[in-house]
């Protein structure tokens, strides 16, 4: 369905949070009263991609052209994976919204997480790097949505405290550091409000991605090399330990669990996956990890205790793909 459109005010430009944004109707956008940049709104999605983001350069570009090229068919591939929908489910089950909450989608890539949960009600944002994505996740919705916004998921361009619940679906691994990944996350606490829910879903690192359906999509990627890069897989305690200076942790489960997929046994697949999730088998074999987080009331600002962190700027041995093929 179309989206809702309105000059709102939780809009912000990306390298001035604290200011109200100007908008100017006869340009259809805003404009920074601090830096002066504008961002307009372009085929129904509000461009929010700041020039300057750590993603800039040919990172940014790549990825950005990839899904783009992408977007049409990805839709069609994953559906037809039962361990990805069992991952999009659980999400889905953990956000939990309800009618007359503000949601932020974050990576929503065609809104297939998004149709999981919609309701008429809700007043959902969808918010991704791909123009592209976010035109057929509008066109898609089951419900009337806010304008999509397109950006960087380092560098958040909304208000803090905007949102009462935050996911962020299997779209954290793409960013090439831990410094990054450490600053995605610290954002979408930062943009959920005190007491809010905040899920985020990740590639795990304790089971190898076989099956993923990946090398399929490869060849029609649009890349040199056609790969779409899943470069980073997390552990359980990590995405404790990244969460918890925000949140208080509620769950970490495994979703998508493979063994019942391999068999060829999917439709028990789906109604064993919910009870296995919170176990320690679906903690072990879980091809996805979903954390369930609540932000703390004394968390007013998380832009200090990052900066702290981000001081650090440590470098773990990173679980990279060393081959051309994706680590999905």
């Amino acid at each position: 369905m179309m989206p809702v459109f309105q000059p709102t005010e939780w809009l912000r430009c990306p390298d001035h949070r604290d200011a109200t944004l100007d908008w100017h109707a006869s340009e259809f956008g805003w404009k920074c009263p601090i830096c002066g940049h504008g961002y307009a709104i372009t085929q129904r999605v509000a461009d929010f991609l700041p020039p300057d983001s750590p993603l800039a350069g040919e990172f940014r570009e790549r990825e950005s052209d990839l899904w783009d090229a992408h977007a049409s068919e990805y839709e069609t591939e994953r559906q037809r994976d039962p361990i990805y929908r069992a991952c999009l489910e659980a999400a889905a089950v953990a956000l939990d919204p309800q009618p007359g909450e503000r949601i932020l989608d974050a990576g929503c890539g065609t809104g297939m997480t998004l149709r999981q949960y919609a309701q008429a009600g809700m007043e959902i944002v969808p918010f991704d790097l791909s123009a592209a994505s976010l035109r057929l996740c509008q066109e898609r919705s089951p419900i009337t949505i806010q304008l999509p916004v397109r950006g960087d998921l380092t560098q958040l361009p909304f208000a803090s405290g905007t949102f009462d619940r935050t996911l962020c679906a299997n779209a954290i691994q793409q960013l090439p550091s831990d410094s990054l990944r450490r600053q995605c996350i610290a954002e979408l606490c930062r943009v959920t409000a005190p007491g809010g829910r905040v899920v985020i879903s990740v590639h795990h690192f304790s089971v190898p991605k076989q099956r993923a359906g990946w090398q399929q999509e490869n060849s029609r990627a649009g890349s040199p090399t056609g790969d779409v890069q899943y470069i980073y897989r997390y552990l359980a305690d990590e995405l404790i330990e990244q969460l918890t200076p925000f949140c208080e942790v509620e769950s970490v489960v495994g979703a998508g669990l493979p063994l019942p997929y391999y068999w060829g046994l999917s439709p028990v697949s789906r109604r064993l996956e919910p009870l296995l999730r919170g176990t320690r088998y679906g903690r072990s074999h879980g091809h996805m990890l979903v954390a369930t987080a609540r932000k703390r009331a004394d968390a007013a600002s998380c832009a200090p205790q990052f900066q702290a962190l981000a001081g650090l700027d440590r470098q773990p041995t990173e679980r990279l793909s060393t081959s051309t093929k994706p680590i999905s």
